[in-house]
């Protein structure tokens, strides 16, 4: 495989890893912006949130951009998962 190809696979995986991250961020600071009794702390997590949300939206165009990820069409994006992962699998010498 050559060497642009492997780059472009891990900067793939990386984004996806932030993308997934992004997402347990925004998750995470719901929850604590309704769990947080102090005023100031709900109102600072609050716009946390708002900052997060932006962020992923930022990421998920970025990757939309690339064409590496497509919401809208799932069999498409399933499939191109499928093949990401066939060939990170390949790169790592444990294809079948």
């Amino acid at each position: 495989m050559p060497s642009s190809q492997k780059q472009n696979i891990q900067d793939q995986t990386i984004a996806f890893d932030m993308l997934k991250d992004s997402k347990f961020g925004i998750i995470s600071h719901a929850k604590l912006s309704t769990e947080a009794a102090n005023t100031e702390l709900r109102t600072m997590l609050a716009t946390n949130l708002d900052q997060c949300v932006q962020e992923h939206f930022q990421l998920s165009d970025l990757l939309i951009s690339k064409g590496w990820y497509n919401p809208t069409n799932i069999s498409q994006q399933l499939q191109a998962d499928l093949s990401r992962a066939q060939q990170i699998t390949a790169t790592t010498g444990q294809s079948r």
